[in-house]
């Protein structure tokens, strides 16, 4: 995996360096750090209590990157804080769910969150039809601060017999009598073929006239992946200003010397060989753009730029430097002489990670925005895993930390082990790359892990035009500056809730002289509570391992539970239906995906199936000797005995025994 190849990377050096040229030309550096009563109460105090707030996201690790019917879908989730990359303690409920191209729920599990992380499985039946399915994992508290496209993950199920053949040529099922098709139809390659899209994004989101403008570009195949196009922009009279050709992920960036009123014309050559006829965007007579060099190893270097005619009006600006709640540095510029400022900070001032410069206008209203990566230098330590094999088809893996720090800290790993002839481990992401650029940017990223190989001018290069071209960050400024009490539409659960009544069957009424007894040695619990003035209880902040199960009774003063009928559920706060779109296949590339499946390591050997069943009994107790008619007999049978995680939990529930250590 490489972000670009060595000729690309040679044409964007070309291309930024007339941008690095004019970074470090003689400017002005008139700057001060505002000390503003009402720029503090109107943007700094609003922007801080904003962030209050501390925001989650998750980041799950599968076992494969593909999966075939009948396998387990192995996974182990992390809730993190965006700001610190690191384990959020606050969370304890994780939804995990799948959901098939038809939009239809497969399976879906609330699972404890302990220390920050969770760990479960989905089992695929071998019925389950293959394609594209959505993998979601979220919790409720993170659905008020990202989108839905944030939260899910496509994955492949291919059949046992065939490989998946791409979904541009897979017949459409007909609909079933009156129902309606819940996704939306594959469209096929012939639709597809104008299915290009190619983007033209100005730096700080303006193409401002009187000065040099970069350009980010970006292209698409019509199957959403970064593809290779080149192209020319011409002038109003027909003149060649500039070539350009992105690289293989579809990035670059040009730089327009002088930016006119003009309307530039741009001719496109495509893939296939065909040319698309397209226009920069129009450019605006007053403004002020930034531009950000954040390629040097010690500094990052900023650029606030306007034209002529807006230096007439003698404006003030206020350039922010912030991410998630941080603001590093704040300065105010007026232009009074000079139509460009430029200032540097220290890379040692900011976090690492992805940073936002704003820059506002006298009423506070964000003009132009930039996001830049600056290294993260706070990783430590070092893992190295080395494979021994056994006998009896078993591997020992030697797992070795060593610890950069002078204190030892607690880890948590997760490791997915598979055969070394699979075809089923083409990961593209990792737990870093989403932790740095999905928190922070918009829409799907392809290979984020790519990025982030190697340390070097190439690949900071690719990352810089990754945020370029990749839009503005998720701020909702508006919002932010109403210094209003938020109310968020989801809440933070940290704990389940259990919640019931207790009816009086014979009556049809709540039977208000009513005590509730729940008991979960699973995890601990013995509560005891009883009914309000309706018949209602509510046990609240209760915390419940997985895969647990929770004995609820009714009973009166005296022990009694006659006529009683209770009623009780845990609420949950469930996402909606994800609107995901399927992962298309590009034509010829179905067998670069999987060739046969399954295919079978060396020295394995395919057993026909057994069926194992069970002895046809009705009465297992019916004439044994040692039974009563006035002994209490309890039957375990398929659909009970997952209730009981022990025999000591049996007995307590059951028969209300103790067993005393």
């Amino acid at each position: 995996m490489k972000p670009q190849s060595s000729h690309h990377i040679g044409l964007v050096r070309n291309l930024i360096l007339p941008v690095l040229l004019t970074l470090f030309c003689s400017l002005s550096f008139a700057q001060t750090v505002v000390n503003d009563a009402v720029i503090e109460n109107r943007l700094f105090k609003p922007y801080n209590s904003y962030f209050e707030s501390e925001l989650e996201w998750v980041y799950t690790h599968i076992n494969k990157s593909a999966y075939i019917q009948g396998d387990d879908i192995w996974f182990t989730s992390y809730v993190l804080n965006p700001a610190s990359r690191r384990l959020n303690f606050n969370t304890s409920k994780l939804y995990a769910e799948l959901w098939s191209p038809e939009k239809k729920l497969v399976s879906r599990k609330i699972l404890f969150v302990e220390g920050g992380s969770a760990n479960n499985y989905f089992h695929l039946p071998d019925s389950l039809a293959p394609g594209t399915y959505c993998f979601r994992t979220c919790t409720s508290w993170m659905r008020n601060f990202y989108p839905d496209y944030d939260l899910y993950t496509l994955i492949t199920i291919l059949g046992k017999d065939k490989v998946l053949e791409s979904e541009s040529n897979v017949k459409r099922k007909e609909k079933k009598s009156g129902e309606l098709a819940a996704q939306k139809p594959i469209p096929l390659l012939s639709e597809l073929k104008s299915g290009y899209d190619i983007q033209f994004l100005p730096e700080s989101g303006t193409l401002l006239e009187g000065v040099d403008n970069v350009i980010g570009i970006k292209a698409t195949d019509p199957y959403g992946k970064g593809t290779k196009v080149t192209g020319t922009v011409f002038s109003a009279d027909n003149q060649e200003i500039i070539s350009f050709s992105t690289n293989d992920l579809g990035f670059v960036n040009m730089t327009i010397p002088h930016v006119t009123n003009e309307q530039y014309r741009v001719k496109v050559v495509l893939p296939d060989g065909t040319t698309r006829d397209m226009q920069l965007p129009k450019s605006e007579p007053k403004g002020v753009i930034i531009q950000v060099n954040a390629l040097r190893p010690d500094v990052v270097w900023f650029r606030i730029q306007t034209n002529e005619a807006t230096l007439r009006l003698n404006k003030t600006y206020l350039v922010l430097i912030h991410a998630n709640g941080i603001i590093f540095n704040n300065y105010r510029m007026t232009f009074s002489k000079e139509t460009a400022m430029q200032f540097r900070i220290s890379k040692k001032e900011l976090e690492g990670g992805i940073v936002c410069a704003t820059v506002f206008d006298e009423n506070l209203t964000p003009v132009a925005e930039r996001i830049f990566y600056n290294h993260d230098t706070t990783a430590a330590g070092n893992l190295t895993i080395n494979a021994e094999p056994l006998t009896n088809d078993t591997v020992k893996l030697n797992i070795h930390i060593t610890d950069s720090l002078t204190s030892p800290r607690i880890a948590k790993l997760s490791i997915s082990v598979l055969p070394g002839e699979t075809l089923l481990n083409q990961f593209s992401n990792s737990l870093r790359a989403e932790s740095i650029f999905r928190p922070a940017l918009r829409g799907p990223i392809e290979n984020p892990d790519g990025y982030f190989e190697k340390n070097d001018i190439e690949h900071a290069i690719a990352v810089d035009n990754l945020l370029l071209t990749q839009g503005w960050r998720k701020y909702d400024w508006p919002k932010i500056l109403k210094d209003t009490i938020q109310h968020f539409t989801f809440p933070n659960e940290v704990a389940f809730t259990i919640e019931g009544r207790v009816k009086n069957w014979l009556k049809n009424k709540p039977e208000l002289n009513s005590n509730i007894t729940l008991i979960s040695p699973q995890n601990n619990l013995f509560l005891l509570t009883s009914v309000d003035s309706i018949g209602e209880f509510k046990y609240n902040q209760v915390y419940l391992a997985d895969s647990t199960w929770i004995i609820a009774s009714a009973s009166s003063d005296k022990g009694k539970n006659w006529n009683r009928v209770l009623q009780m559920s845990v609420p949950a706060s469930y996402p909606e239906v994800p609107d995901f779109e399927l992962k298309l296949t590009p034509p010829g590339k179905e067998k670069e995906v999987f060739d046969d499946i399954p295919q079978l390591t060396k020295g394995n050997i395919l057993l026909q199936e057994v069926l194992i069943t069970a002895a046809k009994k009705k009465s297992p107790f019916a004439d044994n000797p040692y039974v009563g008619m006035m002994d209490r007999v309890m039957e375990i049978t398929k659909e009970n005995y997952n209730r009981f995680h022990s025999l000591e939990m049996l007995l307590q529930v059951q028969f209300n025994i103790r067993i005393e250590r």
